[in-house]
């Protein structure tokens, strides 16, 4: 499976500490290619970040999720999940919330 892993924050440390996590759990096959957001906000914090992170992930994915099978979205709670998922409706994608709530349910 090829994963996209993007992390729509600015902050690198975030997004090498979700490949880490996500490298552990790869398949022999399985890639994973990450990015993070070039612009926006380091964290987020407030709804106005959260608005500029989700188009952050929307611009990303419409850049690079040609080729990939399935997004992970490193972003708690999963901004533009949704409407990735409606812009994407034959790629899978997670966010890091709502994985971490299914497994939690398990």
């Amino acid at each position: 499976m090829r994963l996209l892993l993007v992390n729509p924050n600015t902050t690198a440390a975030i997004t090498a500490r979700m490949v880490r996590s996500a490298r552990r759990r790869l398949l022999a096959g399985d890639t994973l290619t990450a990015l993070t957001a070039d612009h926006g906000p380091a964290v987020v914090r407030r709804a106005d970040q959260l608005a500029e992170a989700e188009a952050s992930a929307q611009a990303l994915a419409a850049r690079h999720l040609p080729g990939h099978d399935a997004l992970l979205l490193a972003i708690s709670l999963d901004g533009a999940a949704d409407t990735l998922r409606r812009a994407w409706p034959h790629r899978v994608i997670v966010g890091m919330t709502e994985a971490a709530l299914a497994c939690a349910g398990l």
